[in-house]
């Protein structure tokens, strides 16, 4: 089983931990304003769903917006190839926000996501945005197709290493 969402506008990355005069630890409000539209998106998709216990795997696309100072040979270089996006903000720091953000709705801890595939580009069609999709670890890899040396049959090492092998 999958579920996919979209969550439209700029993806943000998660801010550091802000300390005020007392020495508390709090999150800043552009953090916390991503982490609301990341929830009310992945809420809206999983309806009344519980959050998934198994192991799962989780593929983000963050789609960022072309700069205004690209001329408009390099914008429609862009939007007819696409462009990997190779700037700031920095890939993990997107995915830590959405991680976090997911944690109670779609899964109970993000310990149990055991495989990430992502990316960051720019939005060819100037709608930026972050594609998520989140897939049971079982519904896909249930039946691996040969046996690793020493590894029992049908185990998550079986699974690993249909995947890197």
């Amino acid at each position: 089983m999958s579920i996919q969402f979209v969550i439209h506008g700029n993806p943000i990355s998660k801010g550091r931990p802000r300390f005020n005069k007392k020495g508390w630890a709090y999150t800043d409000k552009k953090t916390k304003d991503a982490e609301v539209n990341i929830m009310v998106a992945a809420t809206k998709r999983m309806k009344e769903s519980l959050p998934y216990e198994c192991p799962l795997m989780l593929s983000i696309k963050f789609y960022m917006p072309i700069p205004k100072s690209y001329s408009n040979k390099i914008r429609l270089k862009i939007e007819t190839n696409g462009r990997t996006h190779s700037k700031r903000p920095d890939l993990d720091n997107l995915i830590k926000l959405v991680l976090d953000a997911l944690n109670g709705i779609c899964w109970i801890d993000d310990s149990q996501i055991i495989m990430i595939n992502a990316i960051k580009m720019y939005a060819a069609d100037n709608e930026p945005r972050t594609e998520v999709t989140v897939k049971e670890w079982e519904t896909t890899h249930a039946n691996p197709p040969y046996k690793a040396k020493g590894v029992s049959k049908g185990s998550e090492e079986d699974e690993i290493g249909d995947l890197i092998g």
